[in-house]
């Protein structure tokens, strides 16, 4: 795998908003380099690689459409994942647990 300046290189600014746009919003992408990537692409903004405006606006509007379609995606999906008879991971357990912890901690939680 090539350096980070090579990924940029090659997939420019649509792809770096790509990036940003499912890490930003989806849960299963939280190991894609979203903030190092920021960094990185403000020090090419101020090498002259891309436009700042540009740049801002572009990232900006990749990470507020990630974070709408999580929302979106969540709120169409529910927590139907959490089903303890149609998931491996979630056991029934889990949820009261969950449940029990949030009722006696509540808001500061």
């Amino acid at each position: 795998m090539g350096s980070i300046e090579e990924l940029i290189g090659t997939a420019g600014l649509v792809g770096v908003a790509l990036i940003l746009f499912f890490e930003s919003g989806f849960p299963f992408a939280f190991w894609l380099p979203g903030d190092s990537l920021l960094l990185t692409m403000g020090l090419f903004a101020a090498r002259g690689r891309f436009d700042l405006v540009e740049l801002i606006f572009t990232l900006f509007v990749a990470s507020v459409a990630g974070v709408a379609a999580g929302f979106w995606t969540g709120r169409a999906v529910g927590t139907r994942w959490l089903d303890p008879e149609r998931s491996v991971l979630v056991r029934k357990e889990h949820i009261e647990r969950a449940r029990a912890f949030y009722a006696k901690h509540g808001g500061k939680a």
